[in-house]
C-alpha cells in the first residue's frame, strides 16, 4: 500500500517545490524613504524606492550629508603629501 501512493506523493512534492519557488520569486521590500511596500522585480523602475520622488529625496539626504557611511577620521599622518587627492 505504501508504494501505491508513491507516484501521487512525488507529484505533490514537486508541485509544492514549484509553488514555493514561485512564492520566493516575489520579494517585497520597504521603500527606504517612505516605508511603502515595493515588489522587487524588473517592473519596479525605482527599486528599492517606490518612486522617483523617494529616490531623489534619498539622494538629497546623501548630498546634504544627512546619511553617512561610518568610518574612522583620517589623521594628518595618514595623508601622503605627494599624492593628489580629489
Amino acid at each position: 500500500m505504501i508504494g501505491h501512493n508513491k507516484p501521487q506523493m512525488m507529484l505533490s512534492l514537486r508541485l509544492a517545490v514549484v509553488r514555493s519557488k514561485a512564492d520566493m520569486s516575489e520579494t517585497i521590500v520597504q521603500c527606504p524613504t517612505c516605508n511603502q511596500p515595493v515588489t522587487w522585480n524588473d517592473a519596479a523602475t525605482w527599486r528599492p524606492f517606490c518612486s522617483e520622488r523617494c529616490k531623489l529625496i534619498d539622494l538629497g539626504d546623501w548630498a546634504s550629508e544627512k546619511h553617512r557611511v561610518a568610518g574612522e577620521a583620517l589623521q594628518s599622518h595618514d595623508v601622503d603629501p605627494d599624492v593628489e587627492y580629489h
